[in-house]
Parts: structure tokens; C-alpha cells; sequence
């Protein structure tokens, strides 16, 4: 029996091969809600896309090190509800949060 991918809402990629032409497939879905992107190769040209994902709760793009800071407050402007763990790790942050460790730094 396979799976209806229209039901999928949380998946998580992390430490895989995945890269930008393999996120393509998924942007149909738009249920997702939780999506970990630890340790992958996508690029800021993905995260341009995931504003699709009306419903993404959370992202998790730590270790992913073509994706940039820019490229995930630029997604904020379309999901400003969306929490983000960003490339650099540290704590998960909402719009209007400076991305990265916290504090000064």
C-alpha cells in the first residue's frame, strides 16, 4: 500500500543526500508542518521555495552549510510563524529573533 504523500507532515531528511533537485517532488505537498534539513545540501534556492509549505511550523537547517541567515529571514516575510533552527545550529527562533546562538554574539 503506498503511502498518500498529501498526508505527510512531518519529515525529516537529515543526513542525507538530499539536495536542492531532490526538493522539488516534496514542494507539492503542502501539509508538511516539520521538516529537518540537519546536515544537508540544500541551498538558500530551497529555502526560497518552502513559503509553498503554508502550514511549516518548523525548520531545522543546522550544519546545512549552503543556507544562509538572509535566505531564512526572507522566508520569514511569507511563514512569520515559522520556527527555525538555523545553519549555524543554536536556538530555534521566531521572526523578529536574531537567528544563531542568542545573546550578544
Amino acid at each position: 500500500m503506498r503511502a498518500n504523500m498529501m498526508s505527510l507532515q512531518a519529515l525529516s531528511l537529515s543526513g542525507t543526500l538530499i539536495d536542492d533537485a531532490a526538493i522539488e517532488p516534496l514542494l507539492a505537498n503542502g501539509n508538511i508542518k516539520r521538516l529537518q534539513l540537519v546536515g544537508t545540501s540544500v541551498t538558500d534556492k530551497s529555502i526560497g521555495k518552502f513559503a509553498a509549505f503554508e502550514e511549516l511550523e518548523r525548520l531545522s537547517v543546522e550544519e546545512s552549510k549552503a543556507v544562509s541567515d538572509a535566505a531564512l529571514a526572507k522566508l520569514w516575510d511569507d511563514l512569520p510563524n515559522l520556527i527555525i533552527t538555523p545553519a549555524a545550529g543554536g536556538i530555534p527562533a521566531r521572526k523578529g529573533q536574531k537567528l544563531g546562538f542568542g545573546g550578544n554574539d
